[in-house]
């Protein structure tokens, strides 16, 4: 048989076997609520209920990580707050870093930008690379989970969130 199509049978078979991240965090399962503070207030997933979530973790070092926070300010930018919320949450960097970066993509976008700088929230994640995302329905189940990212992902991104915004 030729090679494409047993890419083609890999990449299916990838497609279709439950993603895990950590112990609790797989399709269908409630992740941890807790996203971190800001200015001493705990932000929470059950803080914006009835909303499509989307909670991506990332790191300035990361390229793929700088593709893809653009791509999700414009999402987010598109489809407004009332029915659409990211969380951008910056694992394990220095505070100096994080606000460098995240001041200058804050300004895009009504996205939530996160510091988590010793790793608690990315652990109970279960983080191991990143750029991670998580893409949550309305009723706070995860629906979708990505690990990495690429241009070739976006198409199917938006598609993944058209079906979840209509329902």
């Amino acid at each position: 048989m030729s090679r494409v199509f047993w890419r083609s049978l890999v990449v299916s078979a990838a497609l279709l076997a439950p993603v895990r991240v950590g112990a609790d965090v797989i399709v269908g399962a409630t992740p941890p609520d807790l996203l971190g503070t800001i200015d001493g207030e705990p932000i929470r997933l059950s803080d914006n209920p009835d909303k499509v979530r989307i909670v991506t973790f990332w790191a300035s070092w990361c390229p793929p990580c700088r593709k893809e926070l653009p791509i999700l300010a414009q999402i987010q930018a598109k489809v407004g707050t009332d029915r659409l919320q990211v969380y951008a949450i910056n694992s394990r960097e220095d505070r100096r870093t994080y606000r460098k970066l995240s001041r200058k993509l804050d300004r895009l976008s009504d996205m939530v930008f996160l510091h988590d700088r010793d790793g608690t929230i990315s652990d109970s994640y279960g983080l191991e690379g990143l750029p991670l995302m998580i893409i949550l329905d309305r009723s706070g189940n995860i629906a979708h989970i990505h690990r990495g990212y690429s241009d070739s992902i976006v198409d199917m991104l938006i598609a993944e969130l058209n079906l979840l915004l209509a329902s």
